[in-house]
Formats: structure tokens, sequence, C-alpha cells
């Protein structure tokens, strides 16, 4: 039994302790402690002590179900999951929930994906309860076994299964005695001992007692304990743990710390002392948290966060960093410890920033004076290869090369599989750049050249060697291109300054670029070779001569002497491959009536129509060369062209007459349909093309300059000995009349029904067989009417004087009448 004055002296020593803790508490943070205080529910913090045995020493014992599932997890595996979370820290991004710090860094670095780092931690409890059943309060038990090196305490739960000539299983609480009672056994001490030692004694027990079997024992369940997490937390108050939770699990189990909250200065109070726990050690620099196990009425508390800095740019982890001072002097080393370290060794600048403004370089072996608000980058160096060259553009095995394998062109290209099947053989560019002048040099190559052995080039570090496909060469010749490839403008630039011109009969005209100088047989075969129409011994180059101060000379080959692998080309030259004269042309006439072979005919160079007429096997003997009718293609476009266009002046002058002044026509519907169908007829007029000759054969032997040389399109219709007399035109019956000596013009008309009313009989005319033509009645003589005329009656013009501005119907309708002479006179003839 307690004395009054000793009851007395231990409540004034429970008062002075919690005066001391609450004046720690409110220094570090007074509104977490009330924040906890309201949110248990608790009237003050002395009734939170009572309640959890502190105020006398005794631990708090939990009245344990006799039914208990295991749950928990290992040190390791607890350990293991909170390594793994490292990699997930400051994974989700939301600007909207960003706090204050971390939205004054974003502002000055202008990275919006800063946070603060480690403060995602409690994801980790959500990932731990998944795995423990909540729902049965009690003792817990790590999932896996406990180990023989376990000091079992009051409040844990042992278990003994016995096999042999006892099989059952019994589980005992350890009591305040720290003993267990065994049914058959003697009492076993088990508090304060290990595992070990406690199977030790029950194997020695057993020995004593004779038994036979096993009897084996193990921790079946963990004692719980309390502890109080206040401060910058998501949940402060008592939580219930189990021996095996660390510091980190009850900050966990309190919803985590707030971005307002230290993790670098948390405060562990136990039986009156502090410790501070620096979270970073576990979540930062790798340490184990084996040393940061709790014990019953320990009490976490977390204040405001201290010093800050940034640590950005090319590190793993860039964030917001708590520092433990205000100022603190640190090698560059341990601090980017902190971000993981950069990304990659090599040459890295690091600079940094402080609160004020000022810029501190670093090197990578010193120390850095930290202090709130420095912000230090990292910024990577263009990666420079000391010892490789690099293959880039059209190649197979693009990447680097050390140069103690491809220390020359050769060596590197070596293997063929390096090339593809579309490679451009005669350009290659070597880059290179002088690190002495700072300058960049451009040198030309022939991958055919090196691939044979027949070039090489030693390579220096830092190099790239570009190699094209013949698309590449004809998108970078393009005038389009401006570099939109894969290939700088520089590289652009100067393949198009390397090239070689060669046109002329070859199948593919244009420029193609050299690496240094090509012989011309590889030219054309780059050019796709020589066509069938290319003389050999006519090929004209055109080069500068530095002897003549870089005027242009031309110089003429012929292959038939010089081989064309001998001719030696540099960038700048302009070659042509000259045509030979072909006596063959892709040319046909056309050869109808009376002869003995009509058909279309090749021509040749120089054919005339004495030639052609031979070959057609001569006139027979019916035809009438004086009649023949020959078309000229030339001659048939002009005059298709002039119907168009008197088609077109017609249409034009009947509209200027519809608009006339006033908006009233002065043109009548009958005037009007008459001018249309007109126009219409010029049309539809199939031209003839008409060129007057001498078809005879035996006067073309006589007279050879009468002779004509035939062109492409050319017709030629030789009719048979005409015995009669046309008549047309404006003529009651268009008719073909029996020759008779004794008949004029006059005769002829009337036998075809005489004129119609639109006839104009003072511009009558005949038309001869050869063409030519005559008025019928002149003041001279009358015309003299052949077999084979044609007398023509044009149109009266007369109805067609409402077109002033028209001065030329008298001339088309002529035109009209006489094409349509001749059509019908090549009425066998093809189109």
């Amino acid at each position: 039994m307690i004395s009054g004055n000793a009851r007395f002296g231990a409540i004034i020593t429970l008062f002075v302790i919690c005066t001391v803790w609450l004046s720690q508490v409110q220094a570090q943070d007074r509104f977490g402690v009330d924040n906890m205080v309201n949110h248990v529910g608790y009237g003050g913090y002395q009734v939170y002590r009572s309640q959890a045995g502190e105020g006398n020493g005794v631990p708090l014992h939990v009245e344990m179900p006799e039914t208990m599932q295991p749950r928990g997890l290992m040190i390791e595996q607890r350990s293991q999951a909170m390594y793994d979370l490292k990699s997930g820290i400051n994974a989700g991004l939301d600007d909207s929930t960003a706090s204050h710090i971390e939205k004054f860094y974003r502002e000055r670095t202008g990275n919006n994906a800063l946070i603060q780092f480690g403060y995602d931690l409690v994801a980790m409890v959500d990932e731990r309860k998944q795995t423990e059943d909540d729902s049965v309060p009690g003792l817990t038990v790590p999932s896996g076994a406990i180990q023989d090196d376990y000091i079992v305490q009051v409040g844990d739960e042992v278990t003994l299964v016995f096999s042999g000539e006892r099989k059952d299983r019994q589980s005992y609480i350890v009591g305040n005695d720290g003993r267990i009672i065994v049914q058959q056994l003697a009492p076993i001490t088990v508090a304060g001992r290990t595992l070990s030692a406690i199977k030790q004694e029950v194997d020695a027990i057993q020995d004593q007692m004779a038994y036979q079997g096993d009897i084996d024992v193990t921790v079946s369940g963990i004692r719980q304990i309390a502890v109080l997490v206040a401060g910058h937390v998501n949940k402060p108050g008592r939580q219930v743990v189990n021996a095996f939770h660390s510091i980190l699990d009850a900050i966990a189990d309190a919803g985590g710390v707030r971005k307002s909250g230290s993790l670098r200065s948390i405060k562990l109070i136990r039986n009156g002392k502090t410790q501070s726990v620096d979270l970073y050690d576990f979540i930062a620099f790798g340490s184990t948290i084996s040393d940061w196990s709790l014990q019953d009425g320990d009490r976490i508390i977390v204040p405001p966060i201290g010093p800050t800095m940034v640590i950005n740019g090319d590190v793993r982890q860039p964030g917001i960093f708590e520092i433990k001072q205000n100022e603190i002097k640190e090698s560059l080393s341990s601090v980017l410890k902190m971000a993981g370290g950069d990304i990659g060794g090599g040459d890295n600048l690091y600079s940094l920033q402080t609160a004020t403004g000022k810029v501190l370089n670093l090197s990578a072996n010193g120390q850095a004076t930290l202090t709130n608000g420095s912000i230090l980058s990292v910024t990577r160096a263009k990666d420079r290869f000391a010892n490789a060259v690099e293959l880039r553009g059209y190649s197979r095995k693009n990447g680097f090369y050390d140069l103690n394998g491809a220390g020359t062109l050769y060596h590197l290209m070596r293997d063929r599989s390096v090339f593809g099947d579309d490679i451009y053989p005669l350009m290659g560019v070597i880059a290179r750049i002088n690190r002495t002048t700072l300058t960049r040099s451009m040198m030309g190559f022939s991958p055919q050249a090196v691939a044979n052995a027949e070039d090489n080039r030693q390579l220096e570090a830092g190099d790239v060697v570009y190699l094209f496909s013949n698309d590449d060469i004809s998108e970078i010749l393009s005038v389009k291109s401006d570099g939109d490839n894969d290939y700088p403008l520089a590289i652009e630039y100067f393949v198009r300054d390397q090239v070689v011109t060669i046109q002329g009969a070859v199948r593919r005209e244009g420029g193609w670029p050299v690496g240094t100088v090509t012989d011309l047989q590889t030219l054309v075969s780059v050019a796709g070779g020589l066509t069938s129409k290319a003389s050999r011994d006519n090929i004209e180059i055109v080069s500068r001569n530095a002897d003549l101060g870089n005027a242009h000379r031309r110089r003429k080959i012929d292959a038939k002497v010089m081989r064309l692998a001998d001719i030696v080309l540099e960038p700048g030259d302009q070659v042509r491959i000259n045509e030979r004269y072909e006596q063959a042309v892709n040319k046909t006439v056309q050869v109808t009536g009376e002869v003995k072979y009509p058909g279309s005919y090749d021509l040749m160079r120089g054919d005339t129509l004495s030639s052609i007429i031979e070959r057609a096997g001569g006139i027979t003997p019916d035809a009438y060369p004086p009649g023949a009718v020959f078309s000229r293609k030339t001659e048939r476009a002009r005059e298709e062209q002039r119907f168009h266009t008197a088609a077109q002046q017609l249409e034009q002058t009947v509209s200027v007459q519809l608009n006339g002044k006033g908006g009233e026509s002065a043109l009548t519907p009958a005037q009007i349909s008459m001018a249309r169908n007109l126009a219409d007829d010029l049309r539809a007029v199939r031209a003839v093309g008409r060129v007057t000759v001498e078809a005879d054969p035996a006067v073309l032997a006589a007279r050879p300059e009468l002779d004509i040389l035939l062109d492409d399109g050319d017709r030629l219709h030789i009719p048979k000995r005409p015995m009669n007399v046309r008549v047309s035109g404006e003529v009651m019956n268009e008719a073909s009349l029996l020759f008779e000596e004794d008949k004029d013009a006059g005769d002829y008309i009337r036998e075809a029904g005489g004129t119609t009313y639109y006839a104009d009989r003072g511009r009558a005319f005949v038309v001869y067989p050869d063409g030519a033509s005559q008025p019928l009645d002149s003041w001279t003589r009358s015309a003299m009417i052949i077999p084979g005329s044609t007398i023509v009656v044009p149109r009266d013009p007369k109805p067609f004087d409402f077109m002033e501005s028209f001065k030329d119907i008298t001339q088309i309708l002529t035109n009209m009448a006489i094409t349509g002479v001749f059509i019908e006179d090549i009425a066998n003839d093809e189109n």
C-alpha cells in the first residue's frame, strides 16, 4: 500500500515531467500538440499518460482475445517496401495542391515539376494496411518466422506445439511476472530472454521428464505498445503499434508528415531523453531503420520544416530538399547524394545560386556552402568522345566506333554490310572540329573508292562520318530542301558545292556530287548509263583551268580512242554526251490512193516525195498525179486555227451588235440564227492543210528541185484519172458531171440545177486538180474547164452585211468552199 505522502510525491513528479515535456513540445510546435489533443478527444495530456500507463512507469497491457490473427510485416520486409517507395517519390504532380514552398521554388526555377522530397511516405501505410486484418484487434505477428535472437517481453504470445505422446497446441500470454505456466511442465521464465534460450530450456525440461516426442516453441503474437505522434503530421494522436514497428511506421500510421513539417529534425522522447531522428538517413542515404524501434510510451514530435534548397537539372531525383541548418558547408558529392547523384559521369557544370542571387561555380570535388533558399543546378555538357568517331546517315551500323579499331575510313567501312542497298557511291563527308582554331571543316570522300581500298583517310577523335542514299542526294539537291532531312545544313551546302553535271544522251541527266574526283565511267554508271543514241566519239567536257586563272575550257573526248575510266572529273565540271546522227527517225507518212502499196511508211532523214512514191510501189496506170492532194500536219493545224479564230470573231461581232447603244439589238432573229450556224460550221470544218506539189515521178526525176522533203504527219493522196467535173457550193444539186470538151462553166452549173438564192454568182471560181484556182469570168478571159476540175459557187456575203466590223466574211466563205472540195478529193484518206 502506498502512503499519502508517497502518492502526493508521485503526482508532483508526474506534473513536473508533463510540464517539461509540454514546454519542449510547445517550443517545437504548439499547434501540433493542441491538434493532437483535440483530435483524440483527451481532456489533457496527463489523461493520455495515465491511459498509456506512463505515470508510474508500468507498461501498458491490453486485454487480448483468445483467438488472434497473425498480421504485420517483418522489419526487413517493411524496410524493403519503404526502400521501393523511394522510386515513387514525386510520382504525382498537381499544381493545385502544391505547397507554398513548392510554388516559391517553381517560380524561381521555372521547373513546374519540383516537389518537396520524401513526403509521399504516407502512401506506404495504405499499402501496409492492405496486408493486415484490422478487423481483429489484439496481438500481431510478422508474416515471416521470428528469429531465434528475438527477446520475448511481457505481453508477447508464446505457443508450444506438442508431438509424440502428447498431441496438442497451447498459446500463452507472457504475464507481468515474465513466466508462462504450461500444463504438465514447470513454470518457464521467458520475459527478457531470447527465443533460442527459451527453446533450450524447454529441451532441458523435456529431457528431465523423459518426454517421448518433440516440443516446438514459437512466438505467435507480438506485444502491442502505445506511442504518441504529434506536430506536423496529418493525423496526430495516440498510435497503437507492435514491438516490431519503427518510428517510420508510427509516422505512416499518423498519415505521414505534412509538407510544413520537418523530415530531418524529428524528436523521439523516451524516458525523459530526446533523440533527433533524420528520415533522410533512410529515404535519401539508404541506412536501415533497425535502430529506430519503438518502446511503449515513446513520443514522436514532428517540428516545422527547416531551411530548404533545390537540386535541379541533370540529377536522378530533382526536388526541394531540407537542410539541417541555415548555413552548412558540405561536400558537393554529399549534397548530390540527396538527389540520387547526377545522372551520369562526365563533364558537368555545377552552379549554386544563393537566395541573394549570387551564382557560384563549384568543382566536382569541392565543397558547397548551403543556405536557406539555395538552388544547385547540374548541367551536363554535351557528350564529346575522347577516343571515338561517329557514323551517321544512310548506314546499317550507325553509332560510335573506337579509334583503336576504326582509325581510318577503310577500317570503319571495310565491312560491306555497313552500306545500305541504295548507297550513293560517289559522296561521303567527314565533319571535323579543329579544337585549336575552333573552326569546322568538311572533307569529301568516295565510299566506293574506300570500299575498294582505293582511298583512305586518317580519322580523329570526334569526327562524324556521313553516308548518303540516292534519295538523300536527290532531296539535298532539290530546291525545296532546306534542312528538312536528317543532315545538318552545313553538310547540305557542302554537298551542293561538290557537283559534277552530266547532260545529253544519259538516262538520268543532272548534277551528281563527288567526294574528291571521279572518272567519267563511274559518273555515267551513276547516271544510269548511256542511251542508245549516245555518240561515244563526241563527248564534251567543260572545266575550270587553274593555269588560265580559273577560266573555263572545253575539250572533246573520243571514247573510241580514250577510255571513259581514264577521264578524271572534278567538282564543277560539266559533261555533255552528244547524240549521234540518226538516219532513222520515229516519224511516219501516210500514202493513199492510186499507188501499189498504200499505207503508213516510216521516215528516214532525207526522204522525199519521189522516194516515198517509189517505196509505195509507184503509181498505178489509173493514177492522176496532177490531182494529187498533199496535206501537211503543220498546215492542217494552222488552217484549223484560222477557222476557230473566225468562229470566235463572228460570235464576238454578234455579241457587240446585240449589246448596242440604247440596249436594243439591231439584228433580227434570222440574222442571229444565221451567224450562229456559220460559227458552228466553222468549228466543224475538217482542216486539210493542202500544199500544192508535183507528184508525177517522171517530172520529179527531170526536175529534182520540185521534189520536196517529207515531214512527220504528211499525207499524200493520188486520185484516179478523172473524167468528170464537179459542181459544188450554192447550187441546187451538187453533182459530179461527165466531162465534155465543148461545155463551159455555165453549162455545168445549169446541169447542177442552177444557183440557189444565196449564191454569189459573181465570185464563182474553178479549182483545178492540182489545187490551183481561177475565177470563172474575168475581164481578160473565161476559165478553162478540164477533167477533174471543181466549179465552186460560194455563198453570197450580203446576208452578213449587218456585221460591219467583220470584214473577212467573203474570204472565210471561200476558204470553207475550197476546203470542202479538198475533203471530197481525199474522201478515202484516213484522218
